[in-house]
């Protein structure tokens, strides 16, 4: 097996094989922890023998498809100074929990510690209901096992922080391999619009003021009138202060697919793990698999074909396994009686609430004209727009986080395509113009920087639930529906996955 990383004196050579496996150990590792730590061994096991057999099937499938790809390299004066911001990153939004954190972390390090201090699967009781951890872990497994080997909340606080920076470092060399960034110049200028990319959200915002009664004016990333029209795009700073661990595993998993788009046979053991990781970003992963797979059909005219590729081996088994474990966890939550507050529902925009939605889409359609004309044939541009166009029509969470989070592929998709643009566009007019409006968007993910740089310390949520989410478990508690119902499987005698999957049950 070629090396993955091949260092010389002056710079490091990243073929695409290498970082397909530094990126598949990083996806799938969490996912092995899960079936061990999680499962009965006589469904663990199977499953990961069928998943690792998987993988090395698509290893060769994706090692062929890079036989006449030029590597990347990446030269030591980049490298270094990458590794060195990721690392500050990483600190300043407060990962390793040495620095002001976003006020998601209360969450973040509930479930870190929980994950930590209790025996899996993780169980709660309060109040005499009792119910099961049922999240989107991946993130949080490999750095709670680790706290676990040193009996440690901190340790697993600051492994925590070490493994989201190698994800963000993969994330970035991805975006690096698909935008052929081959160069120090190229390299810089990729990873600033990677790190600052945002939806114009600036225009929406005074534009809504002069429209909307009401709408308080900002360079915040909310577009927000009341309770009923709750909206954003976040920036992927955004995303990396608030929800690193639902965006870093789906931004890896894309890089990937980005380039081998038409590996349909694959498609599961690429995909899938998503779920784990952040169940709405899967949600947009499987509009771009599905329209990806019409496209295919309509392309080769050959449904023989296309239904040998859907229906592969690989695609079956994996299906039927990991994709039936992940269901079976997930359903538990899932098929939960919720509030309306908290369930999918439409968003009407009707009478003059219809400026509502033209302001706020208002921040996207600038790169949707700029990227037309370069992108008019690419699946992923059109794809990406019409689901940044109706997802403001959907709503679900106390803070719609169903049009925050489904969005989050989509919005790479604009800024892998705004990075193309601006390092390959020949006419000096159409890359200015893209790199004014970038610099616009770029206010709020600045002022975030700036918010982290500046409040070093953060008013967490009171009580226990800071510590733990056993204070949240219990239906009955005056709590918000969104804690009392987002994190848990209630009524475990119901659970198929609790009666018959999980390694040990409440009363063992």
């Amino acid at each position: 097996m070629k090396q993955i990383l091949n260092i010389k004196i002056d710079k490091i050579r990243i073929n695409g094989t290498g970082f397909f496996l530094c990126a598949i150990v990083y996806i799938y590792i969490s996912i092995f922890v899960f079936l061990i730590g999680w499962m009965k061994y006589i469904i663990s096991i199977p499953t990961s023998i069928i998943l690792l057999i998987a993988i090395y099937q698509y290893y060769k499938k994706f090692k062929k498809n890079l036989e006449d790809v030029q590597p990347i390299y990446i030269s030591m004066k980049v490298f270094l100074p990458l590794c060195f911001m990721v690392i500050l990153l990483g600190w300043i939004l407060g990962w390793t929990g040495f620095a002001n954190q976003a006020l998601d972390y209360p969450k973040h390090n509930a479930i870190l510690s929980d994950l930590t201090n209790k025996p899996w699967p993780v169980y709660y009781e309060n109040n005499g209901e009792t119910s099961m951890l049922t999240y989107y872990l991946g993130q949080y497994i490999v750095p709670s096992l680790i706290g676990k080997l040193f009996s440690s909340v901190n340790v697993a606080m600051l492994a925590n922080g070490i493994w989201a920076m190698l994800g963000l470092l993969l994330a970035v060399l991805g975006i690096f391999k698909v935008t052929k960034a081959d160069n120090s110049k190229k390299q810089i200028v990729a990873l600033g619009i990677t790190l600052f990319f945002s939806t114009c959200l600036v225009l929406s915002r005074v534009l809504g003021k002069l429209v909307i009664t009401n709408l308080p004016i900002g360079t915040e990333h909310w577009f927000m009138l009341n309770n009923t029209y709750k909206l954003q795009y976040s920036s992927n700073f955004v995303l990396l202060r608030w929800v690193f661990p639902q965006c870093i595993v789906p931004w890896i998993i894309f890089t990937i697919f980005y380039d081998n788009k038409w590996d349909i046979e694959h498609y599961v053991i690429l995909g899938l793990p998503m779920l784990f990781y952040a169940s709405f970003s899967f949600i947009g992963m499987l509009c771009f698999l599905f329209i990806m797979v019409i496209i295919y059909g309509v392309k080769t005219k050959n449904i023989k074909l296309l239904l040998k590729k859907i229906f592969s081996l690989s695609n079956i088994i994996v299906g039927l396994t990991l994709g039936g474990i992940l269901l079976l966890y997930f359903l538990g939550n899932v098929l939960t009686e919720k509030p309306e507050d908290i369930s999918l529902q439409m968003v009407e925009y009707s009478g003059s609430n219809i400026l509502v939605y033209i302001c706020f889409i208002l921040s996207v359609l600038p790169y949707t004209f700029l990227l037309f004309k370069r992108n008019k044939k690419n699946p992923f541009y059109w794809i990406a727009t019409v689901i940044l166009l109706i997802l403001p029509f959907f709503r679900m969470g106390l803070y719609n986080d169903f049009c925050m989070r489904v969005s989050i592929l989509p919005l790479l998709v604009y800024t892998i395509l705004s990075i193309d643009s601006i390092l390959y566009e020949k006419s000096k007019i159409c890359k200015g113009i893209i790199i004014v409006i970038f610099l616009i968007g770029a206010i709020t993910p600045i002022e975030e920087l700036y918010t982290s740089v500046t409040n070093m310390s953060v008013e967490f949520l009171a009580g226990n639930y800071k510590y733990s989410l056993q204070a949240g478990a219990n239906r009955s508690l005056e709590l918000n529906n969104d804690v009392k119902y987002n994190y848990y499987t209630y009524d475990l005698e119901d659970s198929i996955f609790y009666q018959y999957l999980a390694k040990k049950r409440m009363s063992e």
